[in-house]
């Protein structure tokens, strides 16, 4: 998902995600790289 997803935000500044037909959330620039940093320094955040 995250390959479908960066493309669209750096044109946007928020993608809605949509499944079935049905509101799952929003995503920003900021989660997005909230994700990628947690995915590439557990530690720091005492995550995954």
């Amino acid at each position: 998902m995250l390959d479908e997803v960066l493309p669209v935000l750096l044109e946007k500044e928020v993608v809605v995600v949509v499944e079935n037909e049905r509101l799952v959330g929003t995503l920003t620039k900021i989660d997005v790289l909230d994700f990628i940093a947690q995915s590439l320094w557990p530690a720091r955040w005492g995550t995954r």
